[in-house]
This record gives C-alpha cells, structure tokens and sequence, in this order.
C-alpha cells in the first residue's frame, strides 16, 4: 500500500451514482526535480488492500527531459476510478495539479522521484509542449 497524504476514506452515497471522494492539492513546480515531455500510454488504476485510496499508475512515453534520461517512466499518483466485483464503481479525484490525464495526449509534467514505490509523482502538469520554457526556468 501506498500513502502519499492522508484523505478520507471512500464512504458510500446514497442512490445509484458512483462512490467518490475529491481531493485538492496545491502544485509546486519549483519542487519538481525532473521536467518531461511525453504522452501517456496507458493508466492503470487500484484500491488500496483496505479499500480507502484509488491509485493509477501512469505509463508515459518520454519524448524530452530535462532530466532524467529515461525513454519510459512510470507515474503513480492518487486518484483514479476502479469498479469492484460487484460492479460498483469508485473514484477519487484529484484537482489543483492540472488537467485530467487521458492516454494518448501529450504533456509537460513536473515530476518528484518517490523512492518508496520506485516512480515518480505528479507535482504539476500541463498539456502540450511547454518544455523549452520550463527547462529554462529551472
């Protein structure tokens, strides 16, 4: 199990409508020790063994950095949406680090190395090639 920061456990509603639970974090770019232009390949998302946290796993294809050199690197990051045995669906959104993250788009992403899990987490993202400008700034 994973935990990045403490949010509260997914809780059931009321109806029919899918479990969820929001989350906002404030992005800090100048925190990023790795600047990367790349496009997701594919995102898998989990719940944690006890059910409290939803967690994907971003693939990305590297097309510049500014560092690290790496042509595939794996993000991990909270937030995601997973549908249970029994068909219920869950999701936990994350805001304030930047769009949505969708597979086949291209972003510049400001990324920290979490040596626990051996990946990298988001520290702010955006969608497009603002790499130049970014590397510049760092």
């Amino acid at each position: 199990m994973f935990t990045f920061f403490s949010a509260q456990p997914l809780k059931e509603s009321l109806g029919n409508s899918p479990l969820t639970t929001r989350v906002t974090r404030q992005p800090n770019p100048d925190a990023a020790d790795s600047i990367v232009l790349g496009i997701i390949t594919s995102i898998d998302s989990r719940l944690t063994p006890n059910g409290g946290t939803i967690y994907s796993e971003y693939h990305v294809q590297v097309h510049q950095a500014c560092k690290p050199e790496a042509r595939t690197i794996d993000v991990l990051e909270i937030g995601g949406a997973v549908v249970d045995a029994d068909g219920r669906q869950f999701r936990q959104h994350i805001s304030g680090l930047g769009p949505e993250l969708e597979t086949n788009r291209e972003y510049t992403m400001f990324l920290t190395y979490y040596r626990p899990a051996k990946c990298f987490r988001i520290v702010s993202i955006t969608p497009g090639d603002k790499l130049q400008s970014a590397c510049k700034a760092k």
